[in-house]
């Protein structure tokens, strides 16, 4: 089989090839490996740990071979991860030159159950410096490009787990996200992307248990990999509050017939492009078509923006704290902005924020009193271009609106801060060209039916994928 019909398949079709043996793991791996090399213009990777995935790749031959029993799920599956995220043995540079490269000797907790699931790392992917906006470019591995377009973004700051995933250097990748950090790539890029409820999927290294923001999350091509992968990574951990309390009643969906579905266009930016407006509509009337019952909400989420760069200025202004100045003076320019502004937080900021944090879970949680999910556009707007400041006011409709957070992913920042489970699917391409991404939000730990909810809407949608 040739290395491009390799890489198209999925990640189901490839674990059912592998274990009919009718594909080698070795054939899987190398031909991921060549594309990362084909593609290595593109900058979807800093890495790549290929002596390392050979040698799994050839165990899971010989352990098919040998007629083993009790074979992993993801047996002989190659994925990447996020270069913020450790990986035991493989330098995290977190997108740095300013940083000193840190070698973990222990796996992320995820990395650690892709592992023992029988995943196979083929490297690390590129992240703008600390993940901290999203726009994937940093000092360290340069701009990542967008696949349908070489002017917009591939988004952030999982740009290279989704790259990677949408040209098929892999069928799924490891990103994290703080703010849409894989969901807004995964829309920039035409793939699908889920940031799971906080605690689902634990981050038992964090520096800060209690106010965690950031959740790793999958991105692959399809609903149906994203399940298959995530499903072998959920799940508690002792050092992890928020994985301590009981887990609501599994709700199996096999239709949208009757689902409740709260419809925001808007949620208090501004604008919305007009092909946005017209593809995310569809979608939404698609599901009403399936049966859903769909109401228009209002929710102002623009309003977080402040509150929201608080915390994550404040966690950026602790992470450089340590530097000095010939150090600080090789920090991303837009990163060294929110460190500046993180240094003169002050506490009453902190606390401020935190309650504003607090007032838009009670806010969403009185919508999932009368709602299934929350529906809603990724972004206002299709990706913009590599010259968008991130500190800029952003045009959409001709129109100068405010500042990207507030203005073109209000709906993605928001869900970090209360902490539910979100994915974005593809919903159609703009006459352009590019991809537009629809956005779902459901109720605490409720994975598994937001899952099913945008895999049957997917399903109806059917959206082609970006062709290799």
């Amino acid at each position: 089989m040739v290395m491009n019909e390799i890489c198209r398949m999925s990640a189901v079709e490839l674990a059912q090839n592998i274990v009919r043996k009718e594909l080698r793991a070795i054939e899987v791996v190398d031909a991921m490996l060549a594309r990362i090399e084909e593609c290595s213009n593109v900058h979807a990777f800093v890495c790549t740990v290929a002596e390392q995935a050979r040698q799994a790749a050839k165990k899971v031959d010989q352990d098919l071979h040998s007629g083993q029993d009790g074979l992993p799920p993801l047996l002989g599956i190659p994925y990447s991860a996020k270069d913020v995220t450790n990986c035991a043995g493989v330098p995290t540079r977190y997108g740095s030159l300013a940083l000193p490269a840190f070698l973990p000797s222990e796996d992320n907790l995820a990395v650690s159950r892709a592992k023992v699931a029988g995943a196979i790392l083929l490297g690390k992917t590129a992240t703008p410096e600390l993940a901290h906006k999203a726009f994937t470019y940093s000092p360290l591995s340069g701009l990542t490009l967008n696949p349908f377009h070489p002017e917009v973004t591939s988004g952030g700051s999982s740009g290279g787990a989704a790259v990677a995933v949408a040209l098929g250097m892999g069928p799924i990748a490891l990103g994290t996200d703080g703010g849409g950090s894989v969901r807004i790539p995964a829309a920039c890029c035409g793939v699908v992307g889920l940031k799971p409820s906080i605690g689902s999927l634990p981050d038992h290294q964090a520096q800060d248990l209690f106010g965690v923001t950031a959740h790793a999350g999958p991105l692959a091509r399809s609903v149906a990999d994203i399940r298959f992968f995530y499903r072998e990574l959920e799940g508690g951990h002792i050092h992890d509050p928020y994985s301590q309390g009981r887990r609501p009643a599994l709700r199996e969906l096999h239709s949208l017939k009757g689902v409740r579905v709260a419809w925001l266009l808007k949620c208090g930016n501004k604008e919305v492009d007009t092909e946005v407006e017209r593809l995310s509509k569809a979608a939404v009337n698609t599901m009403q078509d399936l049966g859903a019952i769909v109401e228009v909400v209002e929710l102002d989420f623009a309003r977080l923006e402040p509150h929201f760069l608080v915390l994550m200025e404040s966690r950026v202004a602790r992470s450089l704290r340590a530097l000095d100045e010939k150090s600080l003076s090789k920090v991303d320019p837009s990163l060294l902005t929110h460190y500046d502004r993180g240094v003169s937080h002050t506490a009453m900021d902190y606390m401020d924020a935190l309650s504003e944090r607090a007032t838009a879970f009670r806010q969403v949680q009185d919508v999932f009193e009368r709602f299934d999910v929350i529906a809603s556009p990724t972004m206002s707007a299709p990706p913009l271009a590599h010259a968008q400041d991130p500190h800029g006011s952003v045009i959409i409709n001709g129109n100068e609106t405010g500042r990207v957070r507030a203005e073109w992913y209000p709906y993605t920042m928001a869900f970090n801060l209360t902490g539910h489970p979100a994915i974005s699917i593809p919903c159609g391409y703009t006459n352009s060209g590019l991809p537009v991404g629809f956005h779902l939000a459901a109720r605490w730990y409720d994975e598994a039916y937001l899952l099913d909810v945008a895999e049957i809407l997917e399903k109806e949608l059917a959206v082609p994928t970006l062709s290799m």
